[in-house]
């Protein structure tokens, strides 16, 4: 495992070293170069000189990609983005079609040529698990159990020796394989809405608000649709004793109805506009049975 660790060291500070003694007569380029010992050993993405007003130069297919490392939950990688040539780049433009993956900073104004920076410039690369818009908590995307891509469109512009406008333009395709935990559940009507609970409620097993679905039949099935195993308790009554169970993937169980239930995944996320995480680590929700809503003592907020 040192050797290994040295190893990965060993080949960030070979790529840093590469790209700030490359010949700077050479041409225009950014490079963006994982700072990760993991990604370090993956292809570093350049972006490449286009001649020309940079008005019209475009983003073409990706020609370059960085895997990412295995993620759980949401997480910060940091990039170098360096500047290989002799003048400065100006309106440096770090744009992701994915809104799970996004930068900070996505704009950098004046980026200097690496041989002339002590410090390099780095850039914040955070995958949420669940995207959300600028101006409202709403989710507007979730990472899925998997492979999960980014085309990420590293743009700027600059002028060559002649002092002729030069746009800068590359498209870099990133990859995570992203665990997940979701579920399915189905009772005698069919498949439950998890996304539209009846209304939430709070117990001893959990004060945090946690949401209640209705529920027909005796029984109910919860089919394990994410990528990691799970385990399951489930109380028919929340004074009660638990039930625990263990859930492969693709694996199903069922409980009675009405049920609570708790599920852990080792820290895994899940979509949080589906399964919200309480403050514990573990998802709760309650089903209930339709007939016996009313008297149930739940307090329900719909």
């Amino acid at each position: 495992m040192k050797k290994l660790t040295i190893l990965a060291l060993y080949c960030l500070c070979l790529c840093a070293c590469m790209l700030q003694n490359e010949d700077q007569g050479s041409g225009l380029a950014i490079r963006l170069v994982p700072v990760s010992t993991a990604a370090a050993l993956g292809k570093v993405a350049t972006a490449a000189s286009v001649s020309g007003d940079s008005s019209t130069a475009s983003p073409s297919s990706p020609t370059s990609q960085i895997n990412l490392d295995t993620i759980t939950g949401t997480v910060t990688e940091y990039f170098m983005i360096q500047n290989t040539g002799s003048q400065n780049i100006t309106n440096v433009s770090l744009q992701s079609d994915n809104p799970n993956f996004s930068f900070q900073p996505s704009q950098i104004s004046v980026l200097a040529p690496a041989s002339q920076l002590g410090v390099q410039q780095i850039v914040a690369l955070t995958i949420r698990y669940g995207a959300v818009t600028n101006d409202s908590d709403q989710v507007i995307g979730t990472l899925k159990a998997g492979i999960n891509t980014a085309t990420i469109s590293l743009t700027g512009n600059s002028v060559d020796p002649a002092n002729a406008p030069v746009a800068l333009s590359e498209t870099i395709a990133l990859t995570a394989y992203a665990k997940l935990i979701d579920l399915n559940a189905l009772d005698a009507n069919g498949t439950v809405n998890l996304l539209h609970p009846w209304g939430h409620t709070s117990s001893n097993l959990e004060p945090d608000p946690y949401p209640i679905y209705p529920a027909s039949g005796d029984s109910l099935t919860l089919v394990n649709t994410g990528n990691v195993a799970l385990n399951l308790n489930y109380w028919k009554d929340v004074t009660g004793s638990s039930v625990d169970m263990k859930v492969g993937v693709s694996d199903s169980v069922k409980i009675p109805i009405p049920s609570t239930i708790a599920v852990d995944g080792n820290n895994v996320s899940a979509d949080p506009s589906k399964l919200p995480t309480s403050s514990n680590g573990k998802i709760y929700a309650s089903f209930i049975d339709t007939l016996t809503i009313p008297g149930f003592g739940y307090s329900l907020d719909q």
